[in-house]
């Protein structure tokens, strides 16, 4: 969900989002403070770590980040609050960090076209040349297509001169 948000909303919703949803699974599992304190701590990094989102890697890059930072925190939850170190919660932490990108990448698609946002995946998409659409104007009008490429290319490098989003 924080994934989800950081990419589809913005970074400050995603985390309201993730305190939100962390205190309510804390509540869910009989008030458990360790856990609530490993969803906000994974939401969070989760949020953190899709800055400069621009392709599907980005997310498997966090998800990989997240997996590490998961297993540091739930080793470092199961040394505070249990007597016994269980090594089946560590592994489990670690396998949320990858399914939570693999889910992200998965609904992603789904999400955007449920609520009409564009993402910059799906901009990519469409400025496949593969692109039908692309390819009759290239066949059909080569000056303006090029035109267009050049003009694009300007925009994009007065976007970077100024820190926009490109």
């Amino acid at each position: 969900a924080a994934m989800l948000a950081a990419i589809l909303i913005k970074r400050e919703v995603a985390l309201g989002l993730t305190a939100i949803v962390s205190l309510l699974g804390g509540i869910i599992v009989e008030y458990n403070l360790a856990l609530t304190i490993f969803y906000f701590v994974s939401g969070v990094i989760a949020v953190f770590t899709l800055f400069n989102f621009n392709r599907q890697r980005d997310l498997v890059r966090s998800g990989s980040i997240l997996s590490v930072a998961n297993l540091v925190t739930v080793a470092a939850l199961n040394l505070l609050f249990r007597s016994s170190f269980n090594y089946e919660s560590v592994l489990l932490a670690v396998a949320n960090g990858f399914l939570s990108a693999v889910l992200a990448i998965g609904s992603l698609p789904f999400m955007e076209h449920l609520f009409k946002i564009t993402t910059p995946i799906r901009l990519l998409e469409l400025a496949n040349p593969s692109n039908p659409l692309l390819r009759r104007l290239q066949i059909e009008a080569p000056g303006t297509y090029y035109h267009s490429i050049m003009v694009g290319n300007l925009a994009e490098a007065a976007a970077q001169g100024i820190g926009a989003d490109t």
